[in-house]
């Protein structure tokens, strides 16, 4: 085990609620964070074992510390019985499949332009597992413990619509042959 993964934890699979491996979220953050929340299963006994050793680890930091796992919510604000993960990182993580070989989530054209053939773009409600490094922080009156996203693997992946003019309330029309755009 080399040093980087000695304090890495991996998380049972769950789903992506919030994901953003393919692109930065930069919605908060004009720099860009790679984030995934990940809904966990608590009738698993591994997704137990895991919030469980997270929370742990967050009460050791301090008894007011912001815990990055808190029971899902449905509509009406009752507990689902899951809890939700939330991992980050200024870095975009790497991504494998389910046996382990590489995904390209890094760029969608090649260096002429042209599409690339194996880029995958990685949406929510996708299956995987989250490798992670869990940091605790102190500062000021604020503490906690974050968890920094380190490698994604996929088990079931959901890629995200491309939106195209269907998006934007048009439909599929035959051009007439004087109008027609040269394409």
């Amino acid at each position: 085990m080399s040093e980087d993964q000695r304090d890495m934890l991996t998380t049972p699979v769950g789903v992506a609620k919030y994901c953003h491996i393919t692109t930065p979220d930069t919605r908060f953050n004009e720099d860009g964070e790679y984030k995934v929340d990940l809904v966990l299963n608590m009738d698993d006994k591994d997704a137990a074992d895991f919030v469980e050793n997270i929370t742990n680890m967050t009460t050791q930091v301090g008894p007011k510390a912001n815990i990055p796992v808190e029971p899902e919510l449905d509509d009406d604000g009752n507990p689902t019985g899951n809890y939700i993960a939330k991992f980050r990182s200024k870095f975009q993580p790497k991504v494998f499949d389910s046996h382990n070989n590489p995904i390209n989530v890094t760029k969608e054209n090649d260096a002429d332009g042209f599409p690339r053939e194996d880029f995958v773009r990685v949406g929510f409600g996708t299956t995987m597992r989250i490798a992670t490094r869990p940091k605790a922080y102190k500062v000021g009156s604020t503490s906690g413990v974050k968890l920094y996203l380190q490698a994604v693997q996929v088990h079931t992946l959901v890629t995200p619509p491309i939106s195209g003019g269907s998006s934007w309330g048009f439909t599929s029309e035959e051009a007439p042959e004087d109008d027609a755009l040269p394409l």
